[in-house]
């Protein structure tokens, strides 16, 4: 089962405009109205009250309707737009309509980043057992890139729209959008010197000099950097 043609990362926002500008500084690029891209996903900026992020899906078949819904088929031939939460309480939206934005060129792992966050790596997602949410995942049409058990079990998913992964952790607990890059600590600097609000992610750094943090947007949403390869 697909969830859909087109998905986007919706955030809620308290105001547009500056939220706009925050993401352009970054290096997102705006590609329709209210949604930007930063090469290897969009996302999309939303004054109205949701559960926010939501992870936002277009283009789903009437086949996964009736699936979701299966215990109710009467609803639905009915059901246009809908949503669900994940195991751990993160929004999936979906809806019959089609996108009028399209997805970035190429797979989930081999787009071209534009953003000056470096190579987008996974719509992280912390979970209770993580082994439950591969099978919760696995049937919204997700498969395993990546499974292991160092430093905690935790999967890297994708649905050939975006890559997830899933965390059986303590050491976060909000969804974060999270990229790598081996040149991540000059990336971090520039973005620190630039008056970028950074929390480093060790604690056995030397002096302001770290090549993995967190960051916040002005609307909260939980960002983290880190050093290396996807």
């Amino acid at each position: 089962m697909k969830l859909g043609t087109y998905v986007e990362i919706k955030l809620k926002s308290r105001n547009i405009d500056k939220s706009m500008s925050f993401y352009e500084y970054l290096g997102f690029r705006k590609i329709g109205d209210d949604v930007m891209t930063d090469g290897s996903i969009n996302i999309r900026l939303d004054e109205s009250n949701f559960s926010s992020p939501t992870l936002n899906y277009m283009g789903t078949g009437d086949d996964t309707i009736r699936a979701i819904f299966k215990n109710q088929p009467q609803a639905a031939d009915e059901v246009h737009n809908a949503e669900f939460k994940s195991l751990n309480g993160l929004t999936v939206a979906i809806t019959r309509d089609k996108s009028k934005v399209k997805m970035p060129a190429g797979t989930p792992v081999n787009r071209t980043p534009i953003s000056r966050l470096g190579k987008f790596g996974e719509f992280s997602i912390p979970v209770k057992d993580v082994a439950k949410a591969i099978l919760f995942w696995a049937k919204l049409g997700f498969e395993p890139l990546h499974i292991a058990q160092i430093p905690y079990p935790y999967s890297i998913m994708s649905d050939g729209l975006i890559v997830i992964g899933v965390h059986q952790s303590s050491d976060f607990h909000d969804v974060t959008i999270t990229y790598f890059a081996q040149d991540m600590q000059s990336r971090i600097e520039t973005l620190a010197s630039e008056g970028l609000d950074m929390h480093p992610m060790k604690s056995d750094i030397q002096g302001e000099i770290y090549d993995s943090a967190a960051f916040q947007s002005p609307d909260g949403q939980q960002f983290f950097m880190f050093n290396g390869e996807v």
